[in-house]
């Protein structure tokens, strides 16, 4: 079904999926959407134009029936069937999310997935690696099975860390992914060697001796405070 022939299906109402306050405005614009639900947020930060609705979900939680059900009670208390439902999310949901709400909405409402353009998507893959991964096995659970190209995304999204194989065995498989480790930059070396000046160390071999020390035990304590292995720093 065209886009089009989609917003010919009545009232739009946009259903926003966790976090993506900075595009809703433009699809509430783009769409004439009539009314707004914020999904898996207790208010509003931001003033929408339209009326809202603001229900507390677990964005990252499956999507039943049940949950359905509940968006579409709030949207019916003010918005007639029949009405397009307009689903703005995170590039990483997004796939799941149009599946499970097809399976489940009544056929007098038409669904409009709008995940993020490929800029923005690209962009997430820092801040939702694992979640990538982890929605990434969960469509192949649930026999949503992938092309050679997701895999491949998928691929460069992990192989830094763990190598290809063990991203496709992770999801392919059905194992939990592996977490992207995270990485500690000691920085202004500058200043600890300054320090060391200070000392009156003359010896240039001291210098140096005394500034890996340094170097090692602050590196040991951020390690231990941030629970990170000490093979994921360096300075």
């Amino acid at each position: 079904m065209g886009v089009q022939r989609l917003l010919g299906s009545g009232p739009a109402v946009v259903l926003a999926w966790g976090d993506v306050e900075d595009r809703c405005g433009q699809v509430i614009e783009a769409v004439g959407a009539c009314r707004l639900v914020l999904a898996g947020q207790q208010a509003a930060s931001w003033r929408p134009r339209v009326p809202f609705t603001a229900m507390a979900l677990d964005v990252d939680a499956l999507v039943t029936g049940e949950v359905v059900s509940s968006i579409l009670a709030q949207i019916e208390a003010w918005v007639q069937r029949p009405f397009l439902l307009v689903l703005v999310s995170r590039a990483y949901l997004s796939r799941r999310l149009a599946h499970s709400f097809r399976q489940h909405l009544p056929q007098d409402i038409a669904l409009l997935p709008c995940p993020p353009d490929l800029k923005t998507a690209c962009a997430e893959v820092p801040e939702f690696g694992n979640r990538f991964l982890e929605e990434a096995r969960r469509l192949q659970a649930e026999g949503l099975h992938l092309t050679q190209s997701c895999l491949d995304a998928l691929e460069r999204c992990g192989t830094f860390a763990h190598g290809k194989s063990c991203v496709r065995a992770a999801v392919l498989n059905g194992c939990k992914p592996y977490k992207f480790p995270r990485c500690v930059v000691l920085t202004r070396i500058d200043r600890v060697e300054e320090g060391i000046v200070k000392t009156g160390k003359a010896n240039l071999a001291d210098r140096e001796l005394m500034l890996r020390q340094v170097l090692d035990r602050k590196i040991e304590d951020v390690c231990v405070k941030l629970d990170v292995p000490r093979t994921g720093a360096r300075s």
